[in-house]
């Protein structure tokens, strides 16, 4: 379903024909698989607030440009949340991950 919506989100933003829909896909996923490996580790590894927000943002960024943004406001939840409740921003970043997981 949210690959459906980008498709058409990428077909109809950009006007492409589906080979390069589906370039652009691939490459938007590859994006998105790194940011949340990254966003996950620095989690795990206790880092920074402050470098969780950086990562969240642009994960938050990625997920626009997907043309998905109820998955970009929950990625700026988790961003926001960093700063008041660490481990509630690590719940919603969880659950934001099992989401997408079915991109």
């Amino acid at each position: 379903m949210l690959r459906d919506i980008s498709r058409r989100y990428f077909a109809d933003e950009f006007e492409l024909n589906e080979p390069d829909v589906e370039e652009l896909i691939q490459e938007a996923l590859t994006t998105l698989a790194k940011g949340i490996e990254k966003l996950e580790q620095c989690f795990d590894q206790g880092h920074e607030a402050a470098e969780l927000k950086e990562i969240a943002h642009a994960l938050k960024g990625n997920l626009l440009n997907m043309g998905l943004p109820d998955q970009a406001q929950k990625a700026l939840d988790v961003e926001d949340e960093l700063e008041q409740d660490r481990e509630l921003a690590r719940s919603h970043f969880l659950a934001l991950k099992r989401e997408l997981e079915n991109f």
